[in-house]
């Protein structure tokens, strides 16, 4: 099990501590955190809080990175 550890100026605390497995992938976007569980195979977020945990996509093997972009963003700006 792995432990996700958020820094918040002289803050410190676990983002989420339990049933991660193998994380690879990590990437912040907006108030969430994404990550890729390999052992399960899951793409998961969770809020900077350490609450509203989801599983975004399920099944999907051999993921080694992930990128989080604003798809409403306009090229140029």
């Amino acid at each position: 099990m792995c432990y996700f550890v958020i820094h918040l100026g002289t803050k410190r605390g676990s983002l989420v501590d339990m049933y991660v497995l193998q994380p690879v992938g990590l990437a912040v976007h907006g108030q969430y955190v994404y990550w890729i569980d390999r052992e399960t195979e899951n793409v998961l977020r969770v809020n900077k809080e350490g609450k509203e945990r989801s599983t975004i996509q399920a099944n999907i093997d051999k993921l080694s990175d992930l990128v989080a972009v604003n798809k409403t963003r306009r090229k140029g700006q």
